[in-house]
């Protein structure tokens, strides 16, 4: 039993020994587990403000919304034009009307006062509130739109093919503006442009939903 008493103590006392003869050797064992700990802290902060990026970087391109653009050359742009007006009443029928909003851009741009060029977008009559109050007069309202605009405060005279009209300016709709990343452009009724797009346009869809489910039935429908 003696012997036994004495190999720990004799153990221990070796330790010991050899701490207060190299110092550094007990304090780099204390070093090593605090600084692995604090390595580890910085990785999960690391983790946690990528994780906040990305909710942030979801947030503002939800992965409910479903953006389609399709160039349509002149030789099918008749027969896809009447088309997109058929399929956009099934969407307003389907998903409701403010889900599934679609425009035309021809092929051209128009030219505004200040001598600058913009793209021109046609809607239907099923747009028609557009978030821009879009007026249901006698006669077609083209619109002026600016990200720095107030809306509705004043007019312009535009140019579209080298026909003059005057357009209401107005702020960009937050829908085009996050769909189609649009700070200024013109919004034209598609009676005014239809022979236009008829020489070729390009077809935009912007669509946002509540669920995955709804994403998923609407890209089987697009396609």
């Amino acid at each position: 039993m003696k012997s036994w008493t004495l190999i720990p103590f004799y153990l221990w006392k070796n330790t010991c020994r050899r701490w207060f003869e190299y110092p550094v050797s007990p304090i780099s064992k204390m070093l090593i587990p605090a600084l692995l700990g604090l390595l580890a802290v910085i990785v999960l902060s690391l983790f946690a403000e990528i994780e906040r990026e990305l909710r942030t970087q979801l947030e503002k391109a939800s992965v409910y919304a479903v953006y389609v653009s399709e160039f349509v050359a002149a030789d099918h742009a008749a027969t896809t034009l009447r088309k997109s007006y058929e399929d956009e009443i099934m969407w307003s029928a389907r998903y409701g009307k403010d889900a599934v909003k679609q425009l035309r851009q021809p092929l051209v741009s128009a030219v505004c006062s200040r001598s600058q060029t913009v793209p021109v977008y046609a809607f239907t009559s099923s747009l028609a509130g557009m978030e821009v109050g879009v007026d249901q007069g006698d006669f077609p309202v083209a619109w002026l739109l600016t990200s720095g605009a107030a809306p509705q405060q004043q007019w312009e005279e535009i140019s579209i093919s080298g026909k003059r009209t005057l357009a209401r300016t107005a702020a960009v709709p937050s829908w085009m503006q996050k769909g189609l990343s649009v700070t200024e452009a013109v919004l034209v009724p598609v009676e005014m442009v239809e022979p236009l797009l008829n020489k070729g346009f390009l077809n935009h869809t912007v669509a946002y939903f509540s669920s995955i489910g709804e994403v998923r039935r609407f890209v089987v429908d697009v396609s």
